[in-house]
């Protein structure tokens, strides 16, 4: 999970520094963090998708612990 924390607060802080320095309209400004916004969370479905897949593992081991 670290490195999903990890990825998220990058991204999330590049997107921040670059729309603090970027001298851009509102609308121009709200459509860039849009599509940056689109490509963060492209990026971390796979991510997503192993957590959920490894949280599955570690219910079902201890599912059966528990029967035993």
């Amino acid at each position: 999970m670290g490195k999903f924390k990890g990825f998220l607060t990058g991204g999330l802080l590049g997107l921040i520094a670059g729309i603090l320095v970027a001298p851009k309209k509102g609308e121009e400004t709200r459509q860039q963090l849009k599509e940056e916004s689109d490509k963060i969370s492209e990026k971390a479905k796979p991510l997503i998708e192993q957590a959920k897949a490894k949280a599955t593992e570690v219910i079902e081991k201890t599912k059966e612990l528990l029967n035993k």
